[in-house]
């Protein structure tokens, strides 16, 4: 799932012809429209079916951090619309919806709080996804839902539950889930990682030690492909930088380190892993530092972006990508690696 969000005013006029004015106008209103948000607001989230259709989140802010935020959304069959609907009006927060993409839907999580997911059907239809409080075995086919959070989806039956809790208890930093139904969980760390693996979605756990640098940190667990991916951070100074990731086979052993070869002046205060078509790894964070990673030893390749603007968040759907930036009102896609972008209709 992409997102694109942030804090500081739009710009008074984006490439489509974006108003900030108008933004403002219409997240003060509490009346709007699906269409009025969506045709006033920015593109903020991006998610693909299996089936290769395209969910697009639109968010309107205020012109103060503390002022009201709404969302809506729509479905897209290449530039046909074929459905859409709200999202959510909130105050103090972000009213950007959660998106997911499924095999022949989307989930889409309408409350902040996690109070109220939807599923949205290849057809447009909207049902309420039931919401279990008791945990669960994961299976193969669940979704994991959010960056490093224990709730999963279930597509057979629409429910969102939690996984079981792992050994690692109240010190677990972080949960994956595989294809498969496996459960990848990082404990607290010192030295080394501690990462825990359930490989029947929760019931029994094995544990293994991965190294640290000194200062060394996990930004987070991943499943991409058939890897586990772990990127490793280390702070020094005012800067916090990538170093490494750890990879292994979802279905193999031992973990492999592969230096980070990015630009020494890069912020990363966390990063996202995603497969790309050729068999490397997207590698990035949220504003604009974008990176081809391959496992052999090769050199890491920045991908191009639309601009040169800062802001930008890069997603890896398939063949695709797909580039939103919050300072702008124009979503991107490209089908060749970031060398030609092609802006998404509304």
């Amino acid at each position: 799932m992409l997102s694109a969000c942030g804090s500081e005013d739009a710009p008074a006029a984006g490439p489509s012809g974006h108003s900030a004015e108008r933004e403002h106008e219409v997240a003060g209103d509490p009346d709007a429209t699906v269409e009025e948000i969506v045709d006033a607001g920015r593109p903020s989230r991006i998610a693909m079916s299996g089936s290769g259709l395209r969910l697009v989140s639109y968010l309107v802010e205020s012109d103060d951090d503390e002022g009201p935020q709404a969302s809506a959304w729509r479905l897209y069959d290449g530039a046909r619309v074929v459905a859409q609907g709200p999202g959510t009006r909130v105050s103090e927060a972000n009213a950007s919806p959660g998106l997911w993409g499924l095999d022949d839907g989307f989930l889409l999580q309408r409350d902040p709080n996690g109070r109220r997911y939807e599923v949205v059907a290849a057809d447009g239809t909207v049902t309420v996804a039931t919401t279990s409080r008791t945990a669960q075995p994961v299976e193969p086919g669940d979704v994991q839902i959010g960056d490093g959070s224990t709730t999963v989806f279930r597509p057979a039956t629409a429910t969102v539950f939690a996984a079981p809790s792992s050994p690692a208890g109240r010190q677990q930093q972080g949960q994956a889930v595989d294809a498969s139904g496996g459960v990848w969980v990082l404990g607290s760390w010192r030295d080394a990682l501690p990462v825990l693996h359930s490989a029947d979605g929760g019931t029994t756990w094995e544990r293994e030690q991965v190294p640290l640098p000194a200062g060394g940190y996990p930004l987070g667990v991943e499943v991409a492909g058939d890897r586990v991916v772990i990127p490793v951070g280390s702070s020094g100074g005012d800067t916090e930088r990538l170093v490494s990731l750890q990879v292994r086979e979802v279905a193999g052993a031992g973990w492999t380190e592969v230096p980070a070869d990015v630009d020494d002046e890069g912020y990363w205060s966390g990063a996202e892993v995603a497969e790309l078509p050729d068999g490397r790894l997207l590698v990035s964070d949220w504003d604009g530092q974008v990176y081809a990673a391959p496992l052999d030893g090769g050199d890491w390749a920045a991908l191009p972006l639309p601009d040169d603007t800062d802001g930008w968040s890069v997603q890896a759907d398939g063949d695709l990508l797909h580039a939103l930036n919050w300072r702008q009102a124009t979503a991107y896609v490209s089908d060749d690696l970031g060398e030609s972008w092609a802006a998404l209709p509304r």
